[in-house]
């Protein structure tokens, strides 16, 4: 009988210590899966677009702003005729480009007066290499100029390519800032720079069209 109640108690006491061990085992920390603090806020990443487009260029959109040009420590600005610009990013990464078509050349009322041969530095609005950049001189006469209309601040010409004299257009360095050499006779010209960002030539991602007037002197 004394034999009986030992093996009892020693079964007993095995479950005891072994319903002990199990509830050590379900409570530690150790096995419990907590998924890696990253993942959530990864995901959520992930599935947001940008909020900007990943372009050098981004900083430049909105308004586009004028071309350069410095004769003499003098700096003047330009003014801005045709234009294809992005001017706004929606939140979900696209954006909205806006073509502004001018018809003409829009050039300052005052001119920048040189001397026969002059040099100038041109510096463009984006500090960045150009995709596409040409520019061209045309001579306009006193008559064209009396003729121009003051009233919104600025000038637009219409040169006719066949017969007004001008200079065809050049290509120079494809660089932001540059310096220009020029020799003509006296007289009246407009300037007209063109000037392309991003993409490919002819599919540029930002374009506009710049004008200055010179008054070339003896």
């Amino acid at each position: 009988m004394d034999k009986m109640k030992k093996i009892i108690l020693s079964l007993f006491f095995i479950l005891v210590v072994t319903a002990c061990q199990q509830a050590e085992v379900s409570v530690e920390p150790g096995n419990t899966f907590t998924p890696p603090a990253t993942t959530t806020e990864t995901l959520a990443l992930a599935s947001m677009p940008a909020a900007f487009p990943r372009s050098e260029l981004s900083p430049y959109y909105g308004e586009p702003q004028p071309a350069k040009i410095i004769v003499n420590g003098e700096t003047y600005d330009s003014e801005i005729g045709t234009t294809m610009w992005i001017t706004e990013v929606h939140p979900d990464g696209s954006t909205a480009m806006v073509i502004g078509d001018a018809f003409a050349i829009i050039t300052p009322i005052e001119p920048i007066i040189t001397t026969s041969s002059f040099s100038l530095t041109l510096e463009l609005p984006i500090p960045i290499n150009p995709t596409e950049l040409w520019y061209a001189l045309f001579k306009v006469s006193e008559k064209e100029l009396d003729a121009q209309d003051s009233t919104y601040g600025a000038f637009a010409w219409n040169p006719d390519y066949k017969t007004q004299t001008h200079q065809e257009q050049t290509y120079p360095p494809l660089l932001p800032k540059q310096q220009l050499t020029f020799s003509f006779e006296p007289g009246i010209y407009v300037f007209e720079v063109h000037a392309g960002w991003g993409g490919a030539k002819l599919h540029t991602e930002l374009e506009a069209d710049f004008g200055f007037l010179f008054e070339v002197q003896e």
